[in-house]
């Protein structure tokens, strides 16, 4: 342009005017052109802004409702977690009861059939005492020779084929009830002694029984107790007999005697129960 301005340019004053003009009006123009452009970027820009913040407020309310819902949602959860836990235990107590209901049936009824109920027993008696009438019927006639041999001695004959007189009767009567009675002491004696035993036997059932009532009782305070403090796993227990119980884990299977010392159960490895569980079925 330095070098072409005077061809692009005209020399004459009045052409110079109107070129002049003319670009002026252009510029004109373009600066309207480029105000509408300006205001409508910075109506866009505005519009933007407004939606921006009208957007940010929609999700601060959103967010809000949702931390609301998390809360919500997670109390739920802690509460169901507690209703499931607390559901567990229970459902673990019902186990032991029926375990225990279970291991005292079973007892209960080892024992019972290990004992004649008392139809038996009244059965059995009976039978004894048919034995026995049935020995003294056999016994009979050794009594009698017994008898006439007394009553020959007392000075009566009875070979001759001479009636006995009343009073003859009589002695001959008493002398046979003797020997009866007598030998009907001695088997109710006998039979006496065969109850007595069996008595005895009843009596050491029941001892047993009791004990293992209690010893039950103590295991599964202490079960349960570990197993809410969450310091044992979950264990099966079976009963073997009054004192000896089994109790299997998930990966042992250990049997134990027990005696009772002080309201407390103790092992016969010298351990307490409670340290016995703790040592061989921990978490």
């Amino acid at each position: 342009m330095k070098n072409d301005y005077k061809k692009l340019f005209p020399n004459d004053i009045n052409a110079l005017k109107a070129l002049n003009e003319n670009l002026y009006q252009k510029y004109n123009q373009l600066n309207i052109k480029y105000n509408e452009v300006l205001q409508g970027l910075n109506n866009t820009n505005e519009n933007m802004r407004k939606k921006a913040i009208e957007y940010f407020n929609e999700y601060k309310d959103l967010k809000t409702k949702y931390d609301q819902k998390l809360n919500e949602l997670n109390k739920r959860k802690k509460n169901l977690d507690n209703e499931i836990l607390k559901n567990k235990q229970e459902n673990d107590i019902i186990k032991n009861n029926l375990q225990k209901y279970y291991n005292e049936k079973d007892f209960f009824m080892k024992k019972l059939e290990s004992c004649p109920n008392k139809e038996e027993k009244k059965e059995n008696n009976q039978n004894k005492e048919q034995i026995a009438f049935s020995n003294i019927n056999n016994a009979e006639i050794k009594m009698l020779k017994d008898a006439l041999k007394k009553i020959s001695s007392l000075g009566y004959d009875l070979t001759d084929g001479l009636v006995m007189t009343d009073e003859e009767n009589q002695i001959l009567n008493n002398i046979l009830n003797e020997n009866m009675d007598n030998n009907k002491k001695e088997n109710e004696e006998e039979i006496k002694k065969e109850n007595g035993e069996q008595e005895d036997e009843n009596e050491i059932d029941k001892e047993d029984y009791d004990l293992s009532n209690q010893i039950v009782g103590l295991i599964e305070r202490d079960v349960n107790d570990l197993y809410m403090r969450k310091l044992i796993e979950q264990v099966k227990i079976d009963q073997i007999d009054a004192i000896t119980y089994s109790f299997k884990g998930n990966t042992k299977n250990k049997d134990v005697e027990f005696k009772i010392e002080n309201g407390n159960l103790v092992c016969n490895t010298g351990e307490s129960f409670t340290v016995w569980l703790i040592s061989n079925f921990s978490l």
